[in-house]
């Protein structure tokens, strides 16, 4: 009676083992698993010669831009006050 119980206990432990590595293998495939996820890319430094809000995106996000694109625009009142401080 004894083998009985330790073959049962054997099969329902190799049934367990099995049935998470099942789960493990189908969640690798399933879904996307990053330890360390680095992005080459170039870094630029956009500035504006005067001082202002952003009131308006020309782009978004992903967009690619040419030369002499517009990306965004400036209030204009913040830029006139403060050449108009530095002149006078």
């Amino acid at each position: 009676m004894a083998i009985g119980v330790r073959a049962v206990a054997v099969a329902v432990l190799t049934a367990a083992v099995v049935a998470y590595g099942a789960f493990w293998v189908f969640d690798r495939l399933s879904h996307v698993h990053v330890v360390d996820a680095r992005i080459s890319s170039t870094m630029i430094l956009v500035s504006s010669r005067v001082p202002g809000w952003i009131t308006e995106f020309g782009v978004d996000e992903g967009d690619r831009v040419a030369i002499g694109d517009v990306l965004l625009q400036v209030d204009a009142r913040s830029g006139k006050s403060a050449s108009g401080r530095a002149d006078g």
